[in-house]
C-alpha cells in the first residue's frame, strides 16, 4: 500500500521562554553527578527509578521552562549526551539542550490521528503517548506512535520509529500493531523496552475499556525492525487483559520480561470472564512464547475483574538483588512476589491494603523503601526482605498527601523522592522521613506524568513541554567563581 511521506523538520534553536538560572548561588552549589544519562522509563529496566549519584539536596530552583512544543506530552523525558528528548502527540521528537532548554533539533515523524476523531480516546491529536527508549551503544532512539496513513488499510496504524541521534534522521520505521489490532480499541500507553537486541511494545485498551482489544505485546529486532513476534493473553469473547501501565515492561535478572495485565471482560461485561491471564503478573520469555514462563494471579481476580481494579495499572518493579518484585494496582493493595517463583494462584508472600485508592504507573525503590503514588498520596513502604514484608505508614513507612490531588509515579534522586501530583505541583520529599524539601507548581501536565534526572537536574513533563530544575545542596561557603 502507499504510505504517507515522512516529514523531517530541522528546527533551529528557538528562543527560551525562561532564561536559565545561574549555575551557582551564594551558600548553595548545584550538584554534579557521575551519570549524565536517563535513557529509559525510570532509568533502567528494573523500573526502580533510583538515581543515586550526588549529595542529598536541600532544595531546587527552576532552571528553564519550555511550554510551546507542537503537541501534548505524556511521556517521561529522556536524557542522553546533554540533550533532553521529548515526544509529543503530534508524532514529533524534540531534542532540547539540558542546560538551557533551547531546541537543538526537531523531527516530525508522521501525521497523527486527528480527523475523524477516534471515539474511544480524549487525546487529540493522537500520536506518541508512551515513553521512548534510547540505545546508548548505537545512539538510537526508539519511539512508537499512532500514524494517519490516509489511504492505508487500516488507515490508523502504530509505527515504531528508530531514530539515529548522530545523524538526526530515521533509520527505519515499521508497523508494530498486533494481528487484527484496531487503533480504536488498542492503546499504546506503556513505555518501550529495549533488551537482548529487541524492542518490546505493549498494548492495552483505552479509557473505560472502550472498544474491543486484547492484551498484546509485540517485539521486533532493534537493528532493522524485522522478525516481529507477538504475545497475547485474552482471546475470543474474553477481551481486555491489556498491558497499559505507563511504565511498560520490566526485565527480570534472568532476561525474561515482567508484565502485568489488566482486567478482562466477557462480551463487554466487566463480570463473568473466564480466566485468560488477566489481572496477572507474568514472566515472559524474550521470544514471547505462547505461554508465560511463570505467573501470579491474586486469588480475588474475579472481584478485580468486576470492579475494573486492574493489577496491570502499574509496572512490576524489581527490588535490586533481593529477589523480590513489588506490585500494586487500582485496588490500592501492595504485594511482594518472589522473582524466581511467582506462585501462580497462591496468595502473595506479602500483601496489604494501603486504603489509598488506585495506585498507577510505576513505583521507585532506593534500596530500603518502595515509593508508590496513589489517589491517597505518595507512600513510602520500608522493605523487610527477611519477611518479606513492607512496613506501612506509622510502622516504619510514611505518607505524603496533596489534598484533592492524586500522586503520580515518583523517582528517587540522591535520597530525595521527586513526584508530581494531579494538580501539577512538583514535590521533593526526604526519602527517609518524608519531610517536604521543595514544591513548585509547574502549571500544567498530563496523567501518569513522571520526572527524570541527570547531571544535577530534574526534568518535569508539562502539558506541552518540559520544566527543568537545578538541584542544590547547602554549603557554608560559595563555590569558587560563584557570584556573590
Amino acid at each position: 500500500m502507499k504510505l504517507p511521506p515522512l516529514r523531517w523538520l530541522a528546527v533551529l534553536p528557538g528562543a527560551l521562554l525562561t532564561l536559565p538560572v545561574m549555575v551557582a548561588l551564594w551558600g548553595h552549589v548545584f550538584l554534579p553527578t557521575a551519570n549524565d544519562d536517563w535513557t529509559t522509563y525510570h532509568l533502567d529496566n528494573s523500573r526502580a527509578g533510583n538515581y543515586s549519584e550526588g549529595a542529598k539536596p536541600s532544595g531546587a530552583v527552576m532552571a528553564w521552562a519550555r511550554s510551546n512544543l507542537d503537541g501534548p506530552v505524556y511521556a517521561e523525558p529522556l536524557v542522553f549526551h546533554g540533550l533532553v528528548y521529548v515526544v509529543t502527540e503530534n508524532d514529533s521528537l524534540y531534542a532540547l539542550s539540558a542546560s538551557t532548554g533551547k531546541v537543538a533539533w526537531h523531527l516530525q515523524l508522521a501525521a497523527p490521528a486527528i480527523n475523524p476523531i477516534i471515539h474511544c480516546t480524549a487525546i487529540v491529536p493522537l500520536g506518541i503517548t508512551s515513553t521512548p527508549v534510547i540505545d546508548p551503544a548505537n545512539s538510537r532512539l526508539y519511539t512508537a506512535g499512532v500514524v494517519d496513513t490516509r489511504d492505508g488499510r487500516p488507515r490508523y496504524q502504530t509505527w515504531l520509529f528508530a531514530i539515529d541521534l548522530a545523524t538526526r534522521s530515521v533509520a527505519f520505521h515499521v508497523r508494530v500493531d498486533g494481528p487484527g489490532a484496531d487503533i480504536d480499541g488498542y492503546n499504546q500507553r506503556g513505555a518501550l523496552t529495549l533488551t537482548g537486541g529487541r524492542v518490546y511494545v505493549p498494548f492495552g485498551g483505552r479509557p473505560g475499556d472502550c472498544g474491543v482489544f486484547h492484551g498484546v505485546i509485540t517485539s521486533v529486532l532493534a537493528a532493522d525492525g524485522s522478525q516481529m513476534v507477538t504475545f497475547q493473553d485474552t482471546a475470543g469473547d474474553v477481551t481486555g487483559g491489556g498491558f497499559w501501565a505507563a511504565g511498560g515492561l520490566a526485565v527480570a535478572s534472568s532476561g525474561d520480561l515482567l508484565a502485568a495485565s489488566g482486567n478482562a471482560l466477557n462480551r463487554g461485561s466487566f463480570c463473568g470472564a473466564a480466566f485468560q491471564l488477566q489481572d496477572t503478573v507474568m514472566r515472559l520469555s524474550p521470544n514471547l512464547a505462547l505461554m508465560p514462563v511463570d505467573y501470579w494471579t491474586p486469588p480475588n481476580w474475579r472481584q478485580l475483574d468486576c470492579l475494573d481494579d486492574d493489577i496491570g495499572a502499574i509496572v512490576p518493579t524489581l527490588l535490586d538483588d533481593t529477589g523480590l518484585i513489588f506490585q500494586s494496582g487500582k485496588a490500592g493493595w501492595v504485594y511482594l512476589l518472589r522473582e524466581w517463583s511467582l506462585g501462580h494462584t497462591t496468595p502473595a508472600p506479602f500483601s496489604a491494603d494501603l486504603k489509598a485508592g488506585e495506585c498507577r504507573g510505576g513505583a521507585a525503590f532506593d534500596g530500603q523503601r518502595v515509593f508508590v503514588g496513589c489517589e491517597g498520596g505518595l507512600f513510602a513502604l520500608r522493605l523487610d526482605p527477611a519477611g518479606p514484608a513492607l512496613r506501612l505508614p506509622g510502622r516504619g513507612g510514611w505518607r505524603q498527601t496533596a489534598p484533592g490531588c492524586d500522586a503520580e509515579p515518583p523517582i528517587v534522586v540522591a535520597g530525595t523522592v521527586w513526584w508530581l501530583d494531579r494538580c501539577h505541583v512538583l514535590h521533593a520529599s526526604d526519602a527517609e522521613a518524608g519531610r517536604p524539601i521543595f514544591t513548585y507548581n509547574v502549571g500544567s501536565g498530563n496523567h501518569f506524568a513522571t520526572p527524570s534526572a541527570a547531571a544535577g537536574m530534574v526534568f518535569v513533563p508539562t502539558d506541552r513541554g518540559v520544566t527543568a530544575f537545578a538541584i542544590r545542596s547547602t554549603s557554608s561557603t560559595p563555590s569558587p567563581g560563584a557570584p556573590g
